[in-house]
């Protein structure tokens, strides 16, 4: 149970740039992610936060948590590299 709360918390902290950067700047955000993040940028971010919270919150409900925390720990490795 915590395991799943600890990935909904990181799920949740990889998109909290992705809403900065385009509520600061929505016409240049494209720019700025590419310029910041590479090419993926803004839209990997988003989505392997929201791949972090979804599985989160399905193992917080005790649907098979082993493996949707190796789906999660796979995504994060994807997206962080």
């Amino acid at each position: 149970m915590l395991t799943a709360v600890a990935k909904i918390v990181f799920g949740a902290a990889l998109l909290m740039p992705c809403a900065t950067m385009f509520t600061e700047s929505p016409a240049g955000c494209r720019r700025l992610s590419h310029e910041v993040m590479g090419a993926g940028g803004l839209s990997v971010l988003f989505l392997v936060g929201a791949v972090g919270i979804f599985p989160g919150v399905l193992a917080a409900l005790s649907i098979d948590p082993q493996t949707l925390a190796a789906v999660r720990i796979i995504a994060f490795q994807a997206g962080c590299s």
